[in-house]
């Protein structure tokens, strides 16, 4: 029930609903509308109206956000729902307070640093980035949530899209101790990958990992620099090329490598197989280190490679989400020079 505060009117049936023209101050500028308004129809006095003042305001909110290129609450809801990351994630990724996103989303203006970052993040490939460098801010759950979903963007957008993306954000490019001295080369990466794949019977992905970490560390050692210039990280279950899993994506995408499940006992696993078809342009050496790296683990578990990896020094000595030096490539515990053609002429 409304009141008039003219004539004290107090009867829903004597008001009526009218347009006008109003100005809203939105952050301190008059903003004008086309208002909806609630009048008394005994002396034509605006009669106050909760629903339609809010109805008001937000459309005033919606010019001034349109003038000034902010975003609005759907369109930030739809981002951060996309990228599946809750409100806390979001704000914490971004470096704003717990609650900013929430108001927000429920229709506060952003100021002009947080509407920059909510508009910086709209594309992929910065978002990619942003977790790259304040991933650790949120929980591993939704880091890992989020960098799915974001691969599975960039990829329906284009496998070269992905492949670019992924290749300008790994950690360390190089040429240092961390790439073995050599400025990081994705193609190689991959050409190592399809190179054990291409062994009779594929590879299981988890022993893959460690194989090209024992290659590309045994060439530096006797060669003085790495095949793949990769970076490798300490994770929890051994070293890892960075962003190793985004380029094994790109060939699966791509149909280079194909993946099968297999079950046995005491659980499944997955193999990578790839056509012998598939062109190489590996070097020599390269090709030789790897040779007698597939050679001695080929009748090697996953588990027992993995826990080879584990006790070598540079593994012992890092921590989860530390690169790993080549500088440790002499205290491998296992010498393959031996097996390496170059090395016995």
């Amino acid at each position: 029930m409304f009141t008039c505060s003219n004539c004290g009117n107090i009867q829903d049936a004597n008001t009526d609903i009218s347009t006008v023209t109003e100005s809203y101050p939105v952050k301190g500028e008059p903003t004008s509308i086309t208002a909806t308004v609630r009048v008394c129809v005994g002396c034509n006095e605006p009669v106050y109206d909760r629903e339609l003042d809010v109805a008001n305001l937000s459309r005033a909110f919606d010019i001034y956000r349109s003038k000034h290129g902010i975003r609005s609450p759907s369109e930030i809801r739809a981002t951060r729902e996309l990228y599946g990351l809750t409100q806390r994630s979001l704000s914490n990724l971004l470096g704003m307070g717990e609650i900013s996103i929430h108001r927000y989303e429920s229709g506060s203006i952003p100021d002009d640093v947080h509407n920059g970052l909510l508009t910086l993040i709209q594309h992929p490939s910065n978002m990619m980035d942003i977790l790259k460098e304040r991933g650790i801010h949120i929980p591993r759950a939704q880091q890992m949530k989020a960098l799915a979903r974001l691969e599975q963007i960039i990829r329906e957008e284009s496998p070269d899209r992905l492949l670019e993306l992924v290749t300008t954000s790994v950690s360390h490019k190089g040429p240092d101790l961390y790439t073995g001295f050599l400025a990081f080369q994705p193609e190689k990466l991959m050409e190592m990958i399809l190179f054990f794949a291409r062994e009779a019977g594929g590879v299981f992905k988890t022993k893959l990992n460690k194989l090209l970490w024992y290659a590309d560390f045994t060439h530096y050692r006797h060669f003085g620099v790495s095949i793949s210039g990769a970076c490798y990280i300490h994770l929890p279950f051994g070293p890892c090329a960075d962003q190793y899993s985004y380029f094994l994506s790109y060939l699966l995408e791509e149909k280079m490598i194909q993946s099968t499940e297999v079950f046995f006992d005491g659980g499944s696993g997955e193999i990578l197989s790839a056509s012998n078809e598939c062109s190489l342009e590996l070097d020599s050496t390269g090709v030789e280190v790897m040779t007698a790296v597939h050679e001695y683990f080929t009748k090697m578990t996953s588990k027992d490679i993995s826990n080879c990896s584990h006790k070598v020094e540079g593994y012992a000595k890092t921590v989860d989400g530390q690169p790993i030096s080549y500088s440790y490539a002499d205290t491998l515990k296992i010498d393959f020079a031996a097996r390496i053609p170059s090395l016995a002429k």
